[in-house]
């Protein structure tokens, strides 16, 4: 599980983004923001894999997708860092690794050996 700039547990982004909430941390604790009035499944759930209380609060959709915009943005901006940094102290190269990767295709290609 990993953790958010405010040490709560973060979401993951699919299902931020399918269910319309984001968990974010404010000073009177953890707050779920919600895009619309989220399912009681998904309440539970984010309950649960919180393990403690939380605030609701219900912000329009634009405003929603800022939000989980920037929140998503910046993990992905340490993610990068870090598989940088990984890849330095390793003498992996990015060029390294997407010349196993064929154009259109993820799967990795068969090299000869």
């Amino acid at each position: 599980m990993s953790a958010d700039s405010e040490g709560l547990p973060a979401l993951p982004f699919g299902f931020c983004r399918d269910h319309g909430v984001l968990l974010i941390a404010e000073e009177s604790g953890p707050v779920l923001l919600c895009r619309a009035r989220p399912r009681l499944e998904v309440l539970s759930e984010v309950r649960r894999f919180l393990g403690a209380p939380l605030g609701l609060r219900s912000i329009p959709d634009a405003e929603f997708q800022d939000a989980l915009t920037r929140r998503f943005q910046r993990d992905s901006s340490e993610a990068v860092q870090v598989a940088e940094d990984l890849g330095s102290d390793h003498g992996v190269t990015s060029v390294g690794l997407l010349s196993d990767l064929r154009v259109g295709d993820r799967r990795p290609e068969a090299r000869p050996a």
